[in-house]
């Protein structure tokens, strides 16, 4: 079995390569939206799904609950891929502030 860290990774690489999520797609969320998601994932990990629980600009089809042993840890990987997505993306708006300062 994987580790929580690998399931999160090839979470992440999956999102990148087939939902087309890259840091471009991400930088449009920039007022907390990646991180209220995996909050979203978080809240709901083991739980039935909460419709109001999700934010509205993101994708309620994103919610599939396949391939992994047990729900909640879907809801948990996908949760770890978000937050690795805005740790990310406000790593390079950070770096982009910087370099146009410099």
């Amino acid at each position: 079995m994987m580790t929580g860290v690998e399931f999160i990774a090839q979470e992440r690489l999956r999102q990148k390569e087939e939902e087309g999520y890259t840091a471009a797609h991400d930088a449009q969320f920039f007022s907390g939206e990646l991180s209220q998601m995996a909050a979203c994932y978080c809240k709901v990990a083991g739980v039935s799904f909460v419709k109001d629980a999700w934010p509205e600009r993101m994708d309620l089809a994103l919610c599939k609950r396949e391939s992994y042993p047990h729900p909640s840890l879907k809801d948990l990987v996908r949760a770890g891929a978000l937050i690795a997505a805005e740790i990310d993306r406000l790593v390079a708006e950070a770096t982009a502030m910087t370099e146009a300062q410099g």
